[in-house]
């Protein structure tokens, strides 16, 4: 008898009710932001918001601009713990396609400061010109971890 419940018991554990939760790409407690921002002919800013208690983490950032003519300036980072970091950036001629400048930290990079926010501060593409950020990264309750 004991054998026949063992293997019922065992035809019910089959793979489907034993699957395990997806594993995130965040630690424990981390709560993942993101944000967002477009214009025309001046600068943007894209804003991770600090919270209070809670230390935010830059973990990417993408900037596209296109304008009536071509520049080059810097992409601003402001809030992190190594101080305001620059990229240089191209804006082309609408005609070519936007340009584009792509950051990805491995590891994300820490704010300044508990509830300190993480800035992108785009370059002006000028004149008939359209311009996006987009910046990503996740929040951790607690301590600054240095």
């Amino acid at each position: 008898m004991r054998k026949l419940l063992l293997l019922i018991a065992l035809l019910f554990a089959t793979p489907a009710l034993a699957q395990e939760r997806p594993l995130s790409p965040y630690v424990a407690g981390a709560q993942p932001a993101t944000a967002s921002a477009t214009g025309t002919t001046a600068a943007i800013t894209a804003t991770l918001p600090g919270r209070a208690g809670m230390l935010t983490y830059l973990c990417g950032f993408s900037v596209r601009s296109a304008a009536t003519s071509g520049v080059t300036g810097n992409v601003q980072v402001t809030g992190t713990i190594v101080g305001t970091m620059n990229f240089t950036h191209t804006t082309s001629v609408l005609t070519a396609g936007p340009g584009a400048t792509d950051q990805v930290f491995t590891p994300c990079i820490p704010a300044s400061a508990i509830a300190t926010n993480i800035v992108i501060i785009t370059p002006a593409p000028g004149s008939g010109g359209v311009v996006s950020a987009t910046v990503w990264g996740f929040r951790l309750p607690g301590a600054f971890p240095f």
